[in-house]
């Protein structure tokens, strides 16, 4: 089933189904079309699925798509505390000194949510500590 409401798709990347996630893809559904759940890329960082994530990503879906009026990925990714969703996303090609979360960079969003693991990634990835705000 594939409407406005849910997505075979959208099932897939929240729960990990990874190889059926692939053949829908290879099908040609549509990796950023947004339903009323959001993306499918937004619903596998709901999901905390690094397979889906990176399966996503490699087919040309948006990360910037993932932004919603409540949060960013950025968002969901650090206060889940995720490490490997966050090295999949950099492993994409993905900035690390990107300002996407309320314009700050990354490692403001990990320092503001105290997420020392996240900071400590960053860091050692190239993180720029030279614009962060501490306050």
């Amino acid at each position: 089933v594939d409407n406005e409401n849910g997505s075979c798709l959208v099932y897939c990347a929240q729960y990990g189904f990874d190889e059926l996630l692939a053949d829908l893809i290879s099908k040609g559904h549509d990796v950023n079309r947004a339903y009323s759940e959001g993306t499918p890329l937004q619903m596998a960082f709901y999901g905390r699925q690094a397979g889906a994530v990176k399966l996503l990503l490699a087919n040309g879906a948006d990360i910037h798509s993932c932004t919603s009026y409540y949060a960013s990925w950025v968002d969901h990714v650090i206060a889940l505390e995720d490490l490997e969703i966050l090295h999949t996303i950099l492993a994409q090609g993905i900035d690390v000194n990107t300002r996407i979360s309320r314009s700050e960079p990354l490692l403001n969003t990990a320092l503001k949510e105290e997420c020392r693991a996240m900071v400590d990634f960053l860091i050692a990835t190239g993180a720029s500590t030279r614009f962060v705000n501490y306050a």
